[in-house]
């Protein structure tokens, strides 16, 4: 092979040897990334097998007990359980709130509670309790307070609108979402929302054993999963064996696709070897054509 031939096969070998080598770098680089696809993998299955659901106590009708999950959140409600959400008890009562978020809490007075705050009770009028911030202040009928119409009250002239502190209501205050569609998983939604330590459970109790039936509510008795006879937290297996296909599927194509990666590495290192060597004995060719020539003309 003459000098020049030499050469151009030389060029074409670099070439071909730089490709190479990036092609190789390129299938090392998509086997780190499976690697991780493979550890993703395998936490998505992990959360699967760790996943869990808040179930309360139902008394069933032959008087034997069993745990049912919180699929329907009037069903908790009716358990005697409810959810607080940043001092907020959604317990399906109505609460009013203002175009800022604001919200107050209207109920009628009796007219006990209109004496023992210092006003004077007339038979011909009505009273209304009404809690903001924390604060409980008594009005009378059209004094500084108008009353529900139509879904509305007015407070020293904020309107303010009646809304039901339900589970669509707790949604939409927990994740901004809308109020009409709020996520149907009921069950997986309440038991996320407890275990991020953002809502805490209260308990519907009587303040004493003389105490009337209107007179429950949910008022202070925070209770736990952990410490509340009535609740426990079980493994979730609804979606477990659909984890599982999917993680066997999932690792099966992975695989797949690790093996395919090693075929084609070390055939790219068998190619890079042979042109390796090939570019070797060109040189040694080059390198002895040039000795010959210029002892030939030496």
């Amino acid at each position: 092979m003459g000098l020049a031939s030499s050469q151009a096969r030389l060029l074409q070998l670099t070439t071909r040897m730089h490709q190479i080598e990036y092609k190789t770098a390129k299938l090392e680089a998509d086997k780190l990334q499976m690697a991780n696809e493979s550890k993703q993998v395998y936490e998505d299955y992990l959360d699967a097998l760790e996943a869990t659901k808040v179930q309360y106590k139902v008394l069933t009708t032959d008087g034997s007990v069993t745990y049912q999950n919180v699929n329907n959140y009037a069903d908790f409600l009716a358990a005697g359980f409810a959810i607080d959400f940043r001092g907020t008890v959604y317990d399906g009562t109505d609460e009013y709130r203002s175009i800022d978020g604001k919200s107050i809490r209207i109920e009628t007075a009796t007219q006990a509670e209109v004496e023992a705050a210092g006003m004077i009770y007339d038979s011909y009028d009505k009273y209304y309790k009404v809690t903001q911030d924390g604060t409980t202040n008594f009005y009378k009928d059209g004094s500084d307070f108008s009353p529900a119409y139509g879904g509305s009250a007015t407070l020293h002239g904020v309107e303010y609108f009646q809304t039901k502190l339900n589970y669509a209501q707790l949604c939409a205050d927990a994740f901004g979402s809308n109020i009409d569609s709020p996520p149907e998983n009921v069950s997986e939604v309440i038991t996320n929302l407890i275990n991020s330590g953002l809502v805490t459970i209260v308990q519907k109790r009587k303040d004493n054993i003389f105490a009337k039936e209107t007179d429950i509510d949910f008022a202070d008795f925070e209770t736990s999963v952990a410490t509340n006879t009535g609740l426990r937290e079980e493994q979730d297996t609804t979606d477990l064996k659909k984890a599982e296909a999917k993680y066997e599927a999932d690792m099966k194509r992975i695989d797949m696709k690790d093996r395919r990666y090693d075929q084609e590495i070390a055939a790219m290192e068998a190619e890079r070897n042979a042109i390796k060597q090939e570019m070797e004995t060109l040189k040694t060719v080059s390198k002895d054509n040039v000795e010959r020539t210029f002892k030939l003309f030496g």
